[in-house]
């Protein structure tokens, strides 16, 4: 996912997997299309031109069935 495309859906912020093509939400981390697919994801915000993640992860990655 580091060399993924970014764009948006639909004006929400996603991230494209370069190789299966995927399209993930960077909200949630999950997939757009309704797919399982999951990947972990932390709170963001910029303040005062700072970076901040919190240590609460928004979601557990989803397990494939």
């Amino acid at each position: 996912m580091s060399r993924g495309l970014l764009g948006d859906a639909g004006g929400e912020p996603i991230v494209i997997s370069p190789l299966y093509k995927q399209r993930i939400r960077l909200r949630d981390g999950r997939q757009c299309d309704g797919g399982e697919l999951a990947v972990r994801a932390w709170p963001v915000k910029v303040e005062n031109g700072k970076v901040w993640v919190g240590n609460q992860q928004l979601l557990a990655r989803a397990e494939a069935s």
